[in-house]
């Protein structure tokens, strides 16, 4: 037997073991005996393994990236541990991630790691720990003020926040609130943020808040953007909610221009 062909039959064994609950461990111990394969012939077994999907490939996949003398084999090996993990691996293998994107990997590792975390988030959203209301006090009336409430807290202690206004449209104007807020949230702590905004057009307005809880890296944080839409009139305007029925996805701001005569 060769020793191609034996680091190939050393991989189908590997998968084996997770397969049948053998003790840990003794896959990463036969690990190094693929390295008789070409990184080509192993990026190959990778892309086999993957579409085979089965268990005990994450585990496969982590020892590859941990130990494989290739970048471009642990590269491959991301994104496939990507592509398989489940549900109820999820929060290991991000954890795992994570540690790529902020230790000494090189930049393109740490860029596929960060890709695939996105990915892992996006498949499997996590319970959301922030919660941002906004409130309006006033009359929607053209060249009126109003009160925009923002309410911000958060579910567990976080050092790190930022919330505030997005963008404010043309047609109207920000009398006083800030743009960008900073500083931390307590446990079911609630902050409010007051905006004053005078009314200077009519037409239908789309206001935009966020809030970024930051919990430590570049990758781990929680953004939540909400929205108001606002309708300005000359008498009496309204909130546009998004149970209306003319809510759009996307408002057009329409402004009334009156001439000088």
């Amino acid at each position: 037997m060769g020793l191609k062909t034996f680091g190939f039959k050393v991989i189908l064994f590997c998968i084996g073991v997770f397969l049948v609950s053998f003790p840990a461990g003794t896959c990463s111990q036969s690990l190094s005996l693929t390295t008789n394969l070409t990184s080509e012939e192993r990026i190959t077994e990778i892309d086999n393994l993957q579409r085979s999907n089965p268990e005990g490939t994450v585990s496969l996949f982590k020892d590859i990236i941990e130990n494989d003398t290739d970048s471009r084999v642990k590269k491959r090996a991301i994104l496939a541990l990507g592509q398989v993990t489940r549900q109820d691996r999820a929060i290991d293998v991000r954890s795992f991630l994570k540690q790529i994107t902020s230790g000494e990997e090189g930049a393109l590792l740490q860029s596929e790691a960060l890709a695939t975390l996105h990915l892992l988030y996006n498949k499997f959203p996590e319970e959301k720990k922030g919660a941002l209301e906004i409130e309006l006090l006033g009359d929607l009336i053209k060249g009126s003020t109003v009160t925009l409430i923002v309410t911000i807290s958060s579910k567990i202690n976080v050092e790190m926040v930022s919330a505030g206004l997005i963008k404010l449209p043309y047609g109207l104007r920000l009398l006083s609130g800030p743009r960008k807020w900073t500083g931390s949230l307590q446990e079911n702590e609630e902050r409010v943020l007051e905006y004053q905004v005078s009314l200077e057009e009519t037409g239908n307005y789309i206001i935009p808040f966020y809030l970024k809880l930051d919990f430590g890296n570049r990758v781990d944080y929680e953004l939540t953007k909400k929205r108001i839409v606002l309708e300005v009139n000359e008498t009496m305007g309204r909130i546009i909610t998004p149970s209306d029925p003319e809510y759009p996805q996307k408002v057009k701001r329409t402004v009334t221009i009156k001439r000088q005569k």
